[in-house]
């Protein structure tokens, strides 16, 4: 074959060849067209994230409130039990000081020093449990309310087409962040209506997070 016509021969190939990777690439490109998008779908980058305020809905459905005055009613009992305590080292140092003369000695002095020591060591280890029973009831009541919100969360974040959602505290930075308390709190209050208690609005505290520790009110 002379080499003119086997040049010829290798360009019709090639044309030919071309010509079937455009028709695919455009069949390709027009069933990618018609395939329809996810209901769910959305345009923005960041739509299978959302954020959360679980104090707000915490406090807008009234279950903080409820939260605290447990809080209240079982610090109260801890401060009767101190207050009990008081008075048994006060009668225990009034019972020491009647056994002394007159004039107390050095060696008198000096017992009253260790039985106060001994008192307030005695004290301050009941005050210490006092405090971390208060964080572990706060924990547990928590949890509590995490347990029965996450559900209604994850049913709202569903029908939004939502895979993950965040609480706002653990949330570094976010740009056009999408948060959805509104609608968890509504559905919240739809299944557990706004619970009255006898604690002022004002004694109301924020909710701290989950690894804080009970500080009570001063």
């Amino acid at each position: 074959m002379p080499l003119q016509s086997f040049r010829s021969l290798c360009l019709i190939i090639v044309l030919v060849l071309a010509t079937c990777g455009c028709r695919k690439d455009k069949a390709s490109s027009k069933t990618e067209a018609e395939t329809p998008l996810p209901a769910n779908h959305s345009n923005n980058p960041n739509a299978g994230v959302a954020t959360i305020n679980v104090t707000e809905i915490a406090r807008v459905s009234g279950k903080l409130r409820e939260i605290n005055v447990q809080l209240d009613q079982r610090e109260k009992e801890f401060n009767l039990i101190l207050d009990g305590l008081r008075k048994i080292h006060l009668q225990e140092l009034k019972e020491l000081e009647e056994t002394f003369e007159s004039v107390a000695t050095e060696q008198d002095k000096k017992a009253i020093a260790d039985l106060r020591s001994q008192q307030a060591g005695t004290y301050n280890r009941r005050w210490q449990e006092t405090r971390l029973q208060l964080t572990s009831l706060k924990q547990k009541l928590d949890e509590q309310f995490l347990a029965v919100l996450q559900p209604i969360t994850k049913e709202v974040a569903s029908k939004k087409g939502l895979s993950v959602v965040i609480r706002q505290e653990n949330v570094f930075c976010a740009t056009n962040q999408f948060d959805i308390t509104s609608a968890v709190s509504k559905r919240y209050m739809e299944s557990f209506p706004v619970s009255q208690s006898s604690l002022p609005p004002e004694q109301v505290a924020e909710m701290p997070s989950r690894d804080s520790v009970f500080e009570p009110r001063k």
